[in-house]
């Protein structure tokens, strides 16, 4: 590397790279990424692709490329320093919608310059948009790729958008995956949020224009687009559901999935890992809220040898996310066993997440028995009722039968989520029209 910027801190390491920020003697800060002499050849192409962007884009609201160094003894670029706060921190403290739905706004615009350049960004997520003076920069654009490319390469498992996994050619929609999971993140459920994130690409938005059209009409959805929404895949919702792991204890109070971790090593090398129940499922409770898979399967692995109903249930919702087969009988004897636990309405929360990423649905009888208890239950929470919401309109989606609420489960849901049971109640109706309309 260049011996002329004198290293300030690390920012981050992984096992192709490193960043750093470096300073000139008496200049300004850059960063330096620098690819390990000994990474694979696909850090070394991503590199290169990264540059690429860059070039293409030419500093507009992306950091500046300073110097290129692409040579046998090393692969490093030296870019602008861009000041500003990472969104997820922004968020914390500007809760005003407005202000939020002009950087949600100018986010959509960056990525529609990246599309324009010829590239798909592909890792769309709060650590990546820096906010400076009330303005979006992207950063870190070594996941990017060609229009057309078949599959990421430097992305992880969340940001891959389901076309990309079943291996098909990507196009600008691709990037309305990372979209539609940042506007959750900012606005929470909406249909926005839904159409942006349905599984198949012709489900989504038209294009971005479309995208930010629907948020200037703050979230009404042209009638052309309701017609799909009943068909809307909700396969990408590791970040949805089950948040991912963050720096912070959940609002449920769980630990810290990475904290579990060193402290299971500890024991692990102490020849202490006897779990008990509870221990096991506090932890396999934080692995499956944070989306923490190495976490997941060794609890996975690690189940205790218990006939506890707790044990059981959260064993079969880490294999639903950790992707691992799955028992339906299991499933059919823990939705019979569910209401009779003392905290059943926490854990049908539980269940639905789980059933939402592994896309499983109930039969219509277990879910009518369901409905009827939780009728019983109301009032319920705001989250309670999502949950539900959200897995009805997979379930109408799927089934072409109505699922009809009892009267006070809807009368809550209609006032905990309006959004959602608008929604629920269209896709409804389209489902009793079309099962008139073959009679």
């Amino acid at each position: 590397m260049n011996n002329c910027y004198q290293p300030l801190k690390l920012i981050k390491e992984n096992p192709g790279c490193r960043v750093l920020l470096a300073q000139k003697p008496g200049g300004n800060r850059v960063v330096i990424k620098e690819v390990k002499i000994q990474a694979h050849e696909v850090w070394f192409a991503q590199f290169r692709m990264e540059v690429q962007v860059l070039q293409a884009l030419n500093g507009i609201q992306v950091p500046k490329l300073l110097e290129v160094h692409d040579e046998p003894r090393g692969c490093w670029l030296v870019e602008e320093y861009i000041e500003g706060t990472d969104l997820a921190r922004w968020l914390q403290t500007h809760p005003a919608k407005e202000l939020r739905k002009q950087i949600f706004l100018e986010i959509l615009e960056r990525i529609q310059r990246v599309h324009e350049a010829g590239y798909l960004y592909l890792d769309l997520k709060p650590e990546n948009i820096l906010v400076y003076e009330d303005h979006v920069w992207l950063i870190d654009f070594n996941a990017c790729l060609p229009i057309g490319s078949i599959r990421p390469i430097l992305v992880n498992r969340d940001s891959l958008p389901p076309e990309a996994m079943d291996g098909k050619r990507m196009n600008e929609k691709a990037d309305q995956i990372g979209l539609g999971k940042l506007y959750l993140m900012m606005f929470g459920p909406s249909s926005i949020a839904w159409t942006a994130l349905a599984r198949h690409p012709d489900q989504r938005f038209r294009n971005l224009d479309v995208f930010a059209a629907q948020i200037h009409k703050q979230g009404r959805i042209h009638p052309a687009l309701l017609a799909s929404l009943a068909a809307i895949g909700l396969g990408i919702l590791g970040f949805v559901f089950f948040k991912p792991g963050a720096a912070s204890s959940s609002k449920n109070g769980l630990p810290e999935a990475p904290k579990i971790c060193e402290e299971l090593k500890t024991r692990l090398e102490a020849g202490n890992l006897d779990l008990s129940d509870y221990e096991w499922i506090v932890d396999a409770r934080a692995a499956l809220e944070q989306s923490h898979f190495a976490l997941a399967g060794f609890l996975h692995e690690q189940k205790p040898a218990s006939e506890s109903f707790q044990v059981e249930f959260y064993d079969f919702l880490l294999g639903l996310l950790l992707s691992s087969d799955v028992s339906i009988t299991q499933l059919d004897q823990l939705v019979e066993r569910l209401p009779e636990q003392v905290s059943w309405v926490e854990q049908f929360k539980d269940l639905c997440k789980g059933l939402l990423q592994g896309r499983i649905i109930l039969d219509s009888g277990q879910i009518q028995r369901l409905l009827v208890l939780l009728d019983a239950q109301c009032p319920l929470d705001e989250e309670c009722c999502q949950c539900l919401m959200n897995y009805l309109l997979l379930y109408i989606s799927r089934r072409p039968e109505s699922m009809e609420l009892p009267a006070n489960l809807e009368a809550d849901i209609a006032e905990q989520c309006p959004d959602l049971y608008d929604l629920y109640a269209k896709a409804r109706q389209r489902t009793k029209n079309s099962i008139m309309e073959r009679k």
